[in-house]
């Protein structure tokens, strides 16, 4: 079986799809079946491992995150409900995989960590910030997955995957 690495900081609405008529409660609802079918679609194919941030650690990831807190309050919108990671992860520890959530260590780079280590793995990130790591197969990254069933699993490699300026 091939190793799956979720960013999932990155692939929240893939699990947390935003949908306007949902209340709160179907939101969650909606959340907790995405995670239960995409645990089913990966059974025979893939050992998943889910990667979320947890830390602001470098001068980047505090300026992406204060950019995008700005972002929410001059336009008024929160994109996702707070906590929604640690929601989600908590969807997947009761379907058993493994997560990753390092105090002092950015997600990209426990993302390219794992994959220096087990270079068959396929990764599932639209971050553009993973090309600048020295994969040894760059087209092992896919931006965007479908599914609307339990083996109905697919991959997409995106159009606008390079190395970001």
């Amino acid at each position: 079986m091939r190793i799956l690495i979720v960013d999932l900081s990155n692939q929240i609405d893939f699990f947390y799809p935003k949908n306007d008529n949902y209340t709160i409660r179907e939101h969650i609802a909606n959340m907790r079946n995405r995670v239960y079918l995409f645990m089913c679609n990966c059974k025979d194919k893939f050992h998943p491992v889910i990667v979320v941030d947890n830390v602001t650690a470098t001068l980047e990831t505090t300026k992406k995150w204060e950019s995008r807190r700005e972002n929410e309050i001059l336009t008024r919108k929160k994109n996702i409900p707070i906590n929604l990671d640690i929601l989600i992860c908590d969807v997947f520890k009761s379907h058993n995989a493994a997560i990753y959530a390092d105090k002092y260590v950015d997600a990209d780079d426990v993302i390219g960590k794992l994959a220096s280590n087990f270079p068959q793995s396929l990764i599932l990130s639209s971050d553009r910030d993973m090309f600048r790591y020295d994969f040894y197969n760059k087209n092992r990254i896919f931006s965007t997955a479908t599914m609307t069933t339990e083996n109905d699993f697919q991959m997409w490699r995106g159009l606008n995957l390079c190395v970001k300026k």
